[in-house]
């Protein structure tokens, strides 16, 4: 083999094969940007899309049987297999959905689900809450309450004025509540933390703050991101938030506004939609 034919076959890439290397790498590497970025944006869309459906089904509920889900208390007579005794299904008729104290049946925002399903409003899949209540130390996803397509989040529903009780596991919520109306039943998106409450954030400010612009009365001021404490969307900040991860005032009913820009990266907030 002569020098030269040698020289030719060690040779490396040319900058002609390396440019089209370094373009080829661009390409992959802004396709899984944006890949993710619509990953994200679909999971936003399908909150929004839940806490629509979510509202339909409750106010379709609460015309066919005058009572809300969860605080109906006639579900033992309508549906007799709901549980053991119609006690055990049935609601106190007081207007809102209680979450009274863990484990219990009083527990109306584990009712509302079961209710919502035997009556068709939901998909099917929700378990009687004895079974999901007593034994387990948090909701069971997909089975005591609706899951979302978020990752390890899923959907609560309460009274919103149920955080002036501070029941355990709802430490977050402002003493004062977060609608403070006496009437006001709201649906929330959260992950399941140390008790039978879904009060770990599941998503960014940045996007909670999307969900309120989409829904609500989300909005920009003077860099100022509104909205967090008004309106039928409001938020809180889970009990895994902290330095005003989620809210540039914490949980205050004053101060709360979405910390973008102010507050880290990190899913610290639990969102609600007023129901009625």
């Amino acid at each position: 083999m002569s020098m030269n034919k040698k020289m030719i076959g060690e040779q490396g890439f040319t900058l002609v094969e390396l440019s089209i290397v370094i373009i080829i790498i661009g390409f992959l590497i802004a396709g899984i940007a944006a890949g993710t970025s619509l990953i994200k944006q679909a999971e936003l869309n399908s909150i929004v899309t839940d806490f629509q459906g979510y509202q339909t089904s409750y106010n379709n509920f609460l015309g066919r049987y005058t009572k809300a889900p969860g605080d109906f208390d006639a579900a033992g007579t309508i549906w007799p297999a709901c549980t053991g005794t119609p006690l055990d299904c049935n609601g106190n008729a007081n207007g809102v959905i209680d979450l009274g104290g863990a484990g219990a049946v009083t527990n109306e925002g584990v009712l509302a689900w079961k209710h919502l399903s035997l009556a068709n409003m939901i998909s099917s899949g929700i378990q009687d809450p004895l079974t999901t209540q007593a034994t387990d130390a948090v909701y069971k996803l997909g089975t005591s309450v609706p899951l979302s397509k978020v990752g390890g989040a899923g959907y609560m529903m309460f009274f919103g004025n149920d955080g002036a009780a501070t029941p355990a596991g709802l430490a977050n919520i402002p003493a004062s509540g977060l609608w403070n109306d006496n009437r006001t039943n709201a649906v929330f998106i959260g992950k399941p933390g140390a008790n039978l409450y879904l009060d770990v954030g599941a998503v960014k400010a940045e996007d909670a703050f999307n969900i309120d612009k989409k829904l609500d009365d989300g909005a920009v001021s003077n860099a100022v991101f509104s909205g967090a404490n008004t309106g039928f969307v409001r938020t809180v900040e889970g009990v895994n938030a902290t330095n005003a991860d989620c809210l540039t005032g914490g949980n205050s009913a004053t101060a709360a506004n979405y910390a973008i820009g102010t507050g880290t990266a990190s899913t610290a907030c639990v969102v609600g939609l007023g129901l009625n």
